[in-house]
């Protein structure tokens, strides 16, 4: 065919017009299947009549010049690369708000995953889903055991945070323990490998199939050892309940139990054996934080702030696990330390990014601005991040209304009338209710 007869297309539109136009705001799914209905997008975009794809598809690539035909295929393998975040149930016990397991009845219960990967978690266990992506999760064990099967695909990104400690993973199973009560981590890696980070790790661990690791932070004590064939049932030990400061004791095993129908192939036996870590000489400052929780249900402030300057603030902000970090933010706060508890809280905030702990640093952030007569924006800006982050959590309506408030000193009533309607359509019954009534009352 002649050069003549060629009809020359339209000026292209620029890159990002045609994928909004070729996407058409699918992002998975059945609909996203549909190639006819993604060709049509396609050919609109590039100004020519529709036609269903088949013979008439033809036509489309003949006519269109080489860099069009590049971004039509371009397009079509990023959309067939792009997948939505996997996605999971919780059977055996409650799922709360933001991803967090609370605790785990008498027997296991089983956190499963879209795409195959599953989690059982020991009883008294309690854990979080801190975030989901198309590439795999971030699970935070919190206290207590459980096992994982994380299954291998290309691209899988997992990882598993317990205590201070972070295990890198891609596809493989292992048992995982965390006992804040005593800081212990423990980890068996029955297939695969993993990576481990987290104090007295260095440049961090790697572990092979058949090895363990066992971590004391409060003694500086870290030592990885060949356990030889896992048994024919996964043994995970339960979670201890937590109990009051105590010297440290020798380390022994602790009690296992069984979760049913997870089984693995032994690999060939070896002889067991016992590698060398390079680990920091024991440091006093890990241990502390143990009995900081009753101390300050007891309202016992001072001494919790007064240990945290005796051991030395910057290693505690860099070391100590999220729920030592909050309850050193609180006795802070209460004991009227506002520097030590914005430490505190930005230190979760750097340190557990999307977790639940982060997320109430932020609201707390928030009040914390308020409070100590830094500026009202600040404190607006903590309370907006706290409802983008958790529009549901257990702080949204005290954040919504606060923010409220603030807007209603600053601006007057009709700049926070808005935001007073949003909270009765939210909160009809809620702590600010009658504020925001009078918000509504007040606007012109």
């Amino acid at each position: 065919m002649g050069d003549s007869k060629r009809r020359p297309l339209p000026s292209p539109q620029p890159l990002s017009a045609l994928a909004a136009r070729f996407t058409d705001g699918h992002t998975g799914g059945p609909a996203e299947r549909d190639v006819g209905a993604r060709w049509d997008r396609l050919r609109i975009a590039l100004g020519k009549p529709t036609a269903r794809p088949g013979r008439r598809r033809v036509g489309l690539f003949l006519g269109m010049s080489g860099g069009a035909l590049a971004l039509a295929t371009a397009l079509l393998i990023w959309l067939r690369w792009q997948g939505p975040p996997v996605t999971y149930v919780l059977a055996g016990a409650a799922l709360g708000g933001d991803g967090y397991i609370a605790g785990v009845a008498a027997a296991p219960a089983a956190l499963t995953f879209s795409e195959g990967t599953k989690v059982d978690l020991a009883p008294g266990s309690r854990a979080v889903v801190v975030a989901t992506d198309r590439h795999g999760a971030r699970v935070r064990l919190e206290d207590g055991g459980a096992h994982f099967s994380v299954v291998h695909r290309p691209r899988a990104r997992w990882a598993v945070d317990a205590g201070p400690f972070t295990v890198q993973v891609i596809g493989t199973t292992f048992d995982v323990r965390w006992s804040g009560s005593d800081d212990l981590f423990e980890i068996h890696l029955l297939v695969g490998s993993v990576h481990v980070h987290g104090p007295l790790t260095g440049d961090g661990v790697t572990l092979q199939a058949g090895e363990k690791l066992q971590a004391r932070v409060n003694q500086g004590m870290l030592r990885v050892e060949r356990v030889g064939a896992p048994s024919a049932a996964i043994s995970l030990p339960a979670a201890r309940t937590p109990t009051a400061l105590a010297p440290p004791k020798p380390f022994t095993p602790p009690s296992a139990f069984l979760v049913p129908s997870v089984r693995t192939a032994a690999p060939p036996p070896r002889a067991p054996h016992s590698r060398a870590v390079a680990v920091a000489s024991p440091s006093p400052t890990l241990a502390i934080g143990q009995s900081w929780r009753q101390r300050v249900a007891s309202g016992d402030f001072r001494s919790v702030v007064a240990e945290a300057e005796e051991q030395g603030l910057v290693i505690c902000l860099k070391m100590l696990p999220d729920d030592r970090l909050g309850t050193l933010a609180d006795a802070a706060r209460y004991s009227g330390r506002a520097d030590i508890a914005s430490d505190a809280l930005s230190a979760l905030r750097e340190r557990f990014p999307g977790s639940p702990a982060a997320r109430r640093a932020a609201f707390l952030l928030g009040r914390l601005a308020e409070e100590s007569g830094q500026s009202p924006s600040l404190g607006l800006r903590w309370y907006e991040m706290y409802l983008t982050e958790a529009p549901n959590g257990s702080y949204a309506s005290e954040a919504l209304g606060r923010q409220m408030l603030v807007v209603n000193r600053q601006s007057g009533a009709a700049a926070a009338s808005a935001l007073a309607r949003q909270y009765l359509r939210l909160f009809p019954s809620g702590a600010y209710a009658a504020e925001a009534e009078s918000v509504v009352a007040g606007a012109p």
